[in-house]
């Protein structure tokens, strides 16, 4: 056996021995040895080169087969990356490198449209073909080369699966075990069959952002409808808006509501993406920028993203070349339509994991203030500041309470509340307070809890906020509870001026609230988009910017509207109906970071509100 040695990726054989561990450690759940010496893959310029680990794959491998029994025990890895992560090469070099080298390994792959699932497909043809394989024997018959290569034991086109057998040699001559040990099936989210009557150890889905939403939970449902306990699962794909399976496991995942492990890479986490002043996409405004000074004069949005730049030896200057590059191709693909240009960039090259997921169909918000805002978006006050205040992160069970500022004397609060209850939608009920000095929204309250004792609770947050205006929204359930508040003897609820009535001591229950209808709706979606534009409201919360960012603001649309987004559209609609905001088409420098202070005069008092 002293003479058998087996081909390797660094040009030197490995011995019959050394390549026996390598091929145990991967039956055991560690397969960058494997990877690493014996696989191939196909570059962009066509190259069979050797598949060496790159930082981002590096990563990925840390978190999860680097670790103590992941095979063993199961595992979702789920991967929201850049267009050019390198995810999808190690992953299919994992899924290979066990089918190869573990007994009845199945997996099963699901690519969104057909050009996804081409990618493993070519890659496992790739791996395969260049495994190495027996082609020299000695004077005795033995095989001078050890045998890795398993015969295919079968290829069915349309179904896309590929199984192998094992390898018998006797007397120097290859058999093959025609009992299928493993295989890889290859689908697409268009087959609601996938999968249905096999158990698989394995599940890939390829740009899950992109399944077809016709078919994307049944297909689900049928793989997921019994699977192992130590199922090894990857998903990844870039963000492709909120209307699909992708974002909601995203969701439930950043919640802590789903066991799985989170991996996030970005652009800038990838060297190669950066460009030297020779390069034919390099903007020629900033090659000649870089020619006559040496270095890039950055906007404020591209100061903070090089403050994310790891230190990898590449410079600033090539990064935002590269950046600014991709920006202007994605704008030429929108038609020279800027805003669409830049959200796309955002998305297929993600610089964080909230404006990815920017709403692309209609994207009327002003991407650049939102991103403003979420550079300086930061943590809600601790518990110990809230209690200081007279406040509790849970004022009753099941809500709970965040700030970002605490009420000062003199300061105007307005809170909109959205009531949740429904049966479609299992809504949560959700304030929202804004200071009208500052512009700056301040606070929050969430929770599923019935109706009287939510927005009885919202009444004890806005008593501490100077007992600020409150308007919980009284379309269909919220009218139910809204004696109930009167009762309790909130003095400050928003009342809508009866058209028969105007006068303050003629008002009854049925006028307060605030009501969202087909006269007003459009109206507040419009003011809302405006204010955010012109930067007249902050908000410090990732949470609230994500749902705006998500958000489809047709004013038409019947859609379910997020709880937060509509809570912060009444509390904004309060305040401007009385006066504390300029009106929407107002011109008004933007407000400045948080922290500094604006000064704006206060207004009357408004008697109708203050009973």
């Amino acid at each position: 056996m002293s003479d058998i040695y087996v081909p390797s990726n660094t040009g030197e054989p490995v011995a019959y021995g050394e390549a026996q561990e390598i091929m145990e450690e991967a039956a055991q759940g560690h397969p960058r040895r494997y990877m690493e010496t014996f696989l191939k893959i196909e570059d962009q310029s066509s190259r069979i080169i050797p598949f060496l680990f790159m930082p981002n794959q590096d990563y990925f491998h840390s978190l999860t087969f680097e670790l103590k029994d992941m095979l063993e025990r199961g595992f979702w890895a789920y991967i929201l990356k850049d267009r050019k992560a390198y995810s999808s090469t190690y992953i299919g070099g994992c899924v290979f490198t066990f089918t190869m080298n573990i007994p009845s390994f199945h997996s099963l792959i699901v690519g969104a449209l057909a050009e996804h699932a081409e990618v493993p497909l070519k890659m496992v043809d790739t791996f395969y073909n260049n495994l190495p394989d027996t082609r020299n024997y000695n004077a005795d018959g033995t095989p001078a080369e050890y045998i890795m290569r398993p015969e295919k034991t079968h290829w069915d086109q349309s179904y896309r699966e590929v199984g192998f057998g094992d390898i018998v040699t006797e007397n120097g001559k290859r058999s093959v075990d025609v009992k299928v040990k493993s295989s890889i099936t290859i689908a697409t989210s268009r087959n609601p069959d996938a999968g249905a009557g096999a158990t698989f150890r394995c599940l890939w889905e390829i740009e899950k952002g992109r399944f077809d939403p016709v078919f994307e939970k049944p297909l689900m449902t049928t793989i997921m409808n019994s699977p192992p306990k130590n199922l090894i699962r990857f998903t990844d794909s870039t963000p492709h808006g909120t209307k699909n399976l992708h974002y909601s496991d995203f969701k439930k995942i950043k919640a802590g509501e789903v066991n799985a492990i989170y991996l996030a890479r970005f652009w800038f986490q990838n060297s190669l993406n950066a460009l030297d002043l020779d390069d034919s996409m390099v903007v020629p405004g900033d090659r000649r920028e870089m020619l006559k000074t040496g270095t890039l004069v950055l906007t404020g949005e591209e100061e903070r993203v090089a403050k994310l730049f790891p230190a990898d030896g590449t410079a600033v200057p090539n990064r935002i070349m590269w950046r600014r590059a991709q920006i202007a191709k994605a704008t030429r693909d929108a038609m020279d339509d800027p805003a669409y240009g830049r959200a796309m960039f955002l998305q297929e090259h993600m610089e964080n994991d909230v404006d990815c997921w920017v709403n692309l169909t209609n994207p009327v918000f002003d991407v650049s203030m939102l991103r403003r805002m979420l550079d300086n978006a930061r943590e809600p006050l601790p518990a110990a500041k809230l209690r200081e205040a007279g406040l509790s992160p849970v004022p009753i069970p099941g809500m709970q309470f965040r700030a970002w500022e605490l009420p000062y004397s003199g300061g105007r609060y307005y809170g909109g509340m959205d009531l949740g209850g429904t049966k479609k939608y299992n809504d949560a009920s959700v304030l929202k307070i804004f200071d009208a000095r500052t512009g700056r929204y301040v606070a929050s309250m969430s929770g599923r809890k019935p109706l009287l004792e939510s927005v009885r609770a919202g009444a004890d947050i806005m008593r501490v906020y100077n007992v600020g205006l409150f308007g919980p929204e009284v379309n269909g359930i919220g009218a139910g509870a809204l004696e109930g508040l009167i009762e309790y003897g909130y003095p400050n609820i928003y009342f809508r001026e009866p058209k028969t009535a105007p006068r303050v001591d003629r008002v009854t229950p049925r006028d307060y609230g605030w009501y969202t209808g087909a006269a007003n709706r459009p109206q507040m979606f419009g003011n809302f988009q405006e204010a955010i534009a012109k930067g007249q409201i902050d908000i410090p919360d990732k949470e609230l910017i994500d749902s705006v960012m998500q958000w489809d603001p047709d004013p038409l649309s019947t859609e379910h509207v997020a709880d937060d987004v509509m809570a912060a559209m009444i509390a904004y609609g309060m305040a401007l109906e009385a006066g504390r905001f300029p009106t929407p088409n107002a011109v008004m420098p933007r407000f400045p970071l948080p922290g500094r202070q604006v000064q704006i005069e206060a207004p009357p008092a408004f008697s109708k509100w203050l009973r």
